[in-house]
């Protein structure tokens, strides 16, 4: 496979993964809606920033590092968990609160390590930036205002799911 070809495979699947909902859109939106478009920005450029970072960690090969000292890995996913958990019980305490003011295999070409970062900073952040702007829209945010107290709960199981399922998988391998 070229590996222009390659790349371009690579930006899709990136793509694909950045526009599915998880913590991180969650985040986003919840910022962009609750604080204001200037914040929901900001934490578009950190998602796009955080997954470039570990985009290149996992280039660097830090994943197979923590495949061999499967103890640190488990560490890692414990605290990815716990860390879940945090921002979950944070979510739903703050929920009746008052509302902030609205304002490939083989050989791969030297280029490419810092193109796939690079790729997938501008995936993350151009997705995140589009998502914080329609959400930081006069419409959402007043939607948002009316059922803030709901979303927020609802979105602090979903995060306390996830980061319990990353605890008890981390368990799960140690034991």
């Amino acid at each position: 496979m070229h590996p222009f070809v390659a790349v371009f495979s690579i930006l899709g699947a990136l793509a694909l993964g950045a526009i599915s909902p998880g913590p991180s859109f969650l985040f986003v939106t919840r910022t962009a809606v609750a604080v204001s478009r200037r914040a929901g920005l900001a934490a578009a450029a950190g998602m796009g920033l955080g997954a470039a970072l570990i985009c290149l960690l996992a280039l660097l090969g830090v994943r197979a590092v923590l495949a061999q000292a499967e103890e640190l890995y488990i560490v890692f996913k414990v605290l990815g968990g716990a860390y879940l958990c945090f921002l979950a019980w944070r979510l739903w305490r703050g929920a009746s609160n008052a509302a902030p003011e609205i304002a490939a295999a083989g050989h791969i070409p030297g280029w490419m390590y810092p193109a796939i970062p690079i790729t997938q900073l501008f995936v993350e952040g151009s997705w995140y930036a589009f998502v914080a702007i329609a959400m930081s829209s006069p419409g959402p945010r007043r939607i948002y205002s009316r059922a803030r107290g709901s979303i927020d709960r609802v979105a602090g199981c979903v995060l306390g799911a996830l980061g319990l399922r990353l605890i008890f998988e981390g368990a799960k391998e140690a034991a």
